[in-house]
């Protein structure tokens, strides 16, 4: 023993909802080899003010709500939740540590992208060979014909009400919806909804062809099947399906490239929503490094919890 701090406090889980604090006086040991050390506690991490149970509810919470509503259930300030936020962001990226991916979803093989001209221009102008190496999206082709279906159920929905037909009202989302994901009385009323003589059903018939086509492995039956889909699509008479089909023929070529490459952008796409949300919620951040943390808190895989000491010093 070499002498003692002075008093310290932890904010500790609340006790009958009494807010609650630790109070301690935590020792200095004198190290023949080391010098003088602080003892560490067992229940909270160096220079923290919190202890390890209250970091635990608070990065619960602060996952689940954004940083205000977070700090009100805990009764702790803005900034204190925030720094809460920003030392268990530290605290994983350093458990994780520096490592280069192993994948990237553009390499000198092939680019996933969207059918948009810039990008295509973009590829054209710095890679070589760019026209066998791009693939369009399959998530964003899909994302067009989704599109064009909810096109269509609105045309007909508004059709409808004008006779006083109420069929489609509030359907849209078990139109985009995989049925797989639908729960039992959504299915059921789905199972009635698509069997109708509805210009939507038939256009949600057409999406469902489509999405099979990403199943085929070999490139001329993936063709085959494109071709007998766009010949139905284009004699549909549903304009908006026969526009996305005649958009996606422009761009055949890099559509069949998916079928020897075979990437795809949707986990990106899925993690670019997320980050948005993250933005959305916290309708805003004061700067770009605020940004990145709450972006490794939400999205970055880490292991944001403290751990407890191995050993007292």
């Amino acid at each position: 023993m070499y002498d003692h701090e002075r008093a310290r406090v932890w904010r500790h889980l609340d006790s009958c909802q009494f807010m609650t604090y630790l109070h301690a006086s935590p020792p200095r040991v004198k190290c023949p080899t080391h010098g003088v050390r602080q003892a560490r506690v067992p229940w909270a991490e160096s220079g923290s003010r919190f202890t390890h149970l209250f970091e635990v509810l608070a990065i619960e919470l602060l996952q689940a709500a954004n940083i205000k509503r977070a700090a009100q259930i805990l009764r702790i300030t803005w900034d204190q939740a925030w720094h809460l936020m920003e030392r268990a962001v530290l605290r994983g990226r350093a458990a994780k540590a520096n490592a280069l991916p192993p994948v990237i979803g553009v390499d000198e093989k092939a680019i996933s992208l969207d059918m948009w001209p810039a990008y295509i221009k973009a590829c054209r102008d710095g890679v070589p060979e760019a026209d066998s190496k791009m693939v369009f999206d399959r998530f964003h082709i899909m994302q067009h014909v989704l599109k064009a279906l909810d096109t269509v159920r609105k045309r007909e929905h508004k059709a409808l009400k004008e006779d006083g037909d109420e069929t489609l009202s509030k359907t849209k989302y078990l139109w985009l919806t995989n049925p797989q994901n639908m729960n039992e009385d959504a299915h059921e009323r789905f199972d009635t909804l698509k069997t109708a003589e509805l210009k939507t059903a038939r256009a949600w018939a057409l999406k469902e062809a489509l999405r099979a086509r990403w199943d085929y492995h070999s490139p001329a039956w993936a063709a085959k099947h494109w071709r007998r889909w766009y010949f139905w699509a284009t004699h549909s008479r549903l304009q908006p399906m026969i526009e996305v089909a005649r958009m996606i023929e422009r761009h055949l070529q890099n559509v069949l490239t998916y079928f020897t490459h075979r990437i795809t952008n949707a986990v990106a796409e899925g993690l670019n929503s997320k980050i948005a949300t993250v933005q959305k919620r916290a309708c805003g951040f004061r700067n770009r490094d605020n940004f990145k943390i709450a972006i490794y808190f939400h999205c970055g895989g880490l292991n944001l919890f403290p751990a407890r000491p191995t050993h007292g010093i």
